[in-house]
């Protein structure tokens, strides 16, 4: 009886010392890092008709950021992007200035455009299709980024892990408020973004070679 009675106890604290225990975190959970935009290798480039005689061009540089990135899981990607309307460059001082007023980007009421996706279509030969919606002059729409993954490897200056990726987009500037001159500027805008986003935070000191996050060094990660 005694035996009995005892490896019921033994059983019950086994039991609870399993319920006490913390879950366990799955590999995949454990591998999605943070990675932040790099502004100088980041850029968005929209092409637009110009009255059928040429293709307008402009480009938005300073774009910061997040994504949210395990390459084991892509499907699982989360992004924020942020782009300042005051570095629209148009190749022209007053050409810059005339597109930021009100009946354009209307940069003094609205400084910045926001993009954030929290889903994404893996398709084939490292191409996604991202959804999100994009803020821009106070205007929400869902805007669909088709991207390709160039690369994910450790940069070979700064030895960071570093996602690069090309994606392209259209949409239609009137959905954002910008209605003026229809017979002379088109409605379709193409975009093209060219982005770099380096694990972890920028390397402005020595403590920033570990990582934030799990407090392993970034430097030793195989990955």
């Amino acid at each position: 009886m005694r035996r009995i009675l005892s490896h019921i106890v033994m059983h019950g604290l086994l039991t609870l010392a399993g319920l006490a225990a913390p879950a366990a975190v799955t590999p995949a959970a454990a591998a999605a890092r943070d990675y932040r935009i790099d502004p100088v290798h980041t850029r968005l480039l929209f092409r637009i008709d110009h009255a059928g005689l040429s293709t307008a061009m402009g480009s938005f540089s300073g774009i910061t950021g997040s994504l949210r990135f395990d390459p084991d899981d892509p499907a699982a990607t989360r992004v924020e992007v942020r782009i300042p309307i005051d570095r629209l460059d148009l190749g022209d001082p007053e050409w810059n200035h005339t597109m930021s007023g009100r009946g354009w980007f209307d940069a003094e009421r609205h400084p910045q455009a926001r993009y954030v996706a929290d889903r994404v279509e893996v398709l084939d030969d490292g191409r996604w299709r991202i959804h999100g919606q994009l803020t821009l002059r106070g205007q929400q729409r869902e805007v669909a980024l088709d991207a390709r993954i160039n690369a994910h490897k450790r940069h070979p200056l700064t030895l960071r892990r570093t996602l690069g990726v090309s994606a392209t987009a259209t949409l239609r500037r009137s959905d954002f408020g910008m209605q003026r001159w229809p017979n002379l500027v088109g409605d379709e805008v193409a975009l093209l973004i060219e982005l770099e986003a380096q694990r972890g935070r920028p390397r402005d000191r020595k403590s920033d070679d570990r990582d934030t996050t799990t407090g392993e060094d970034d430097h030793a990660d195989p990955q």
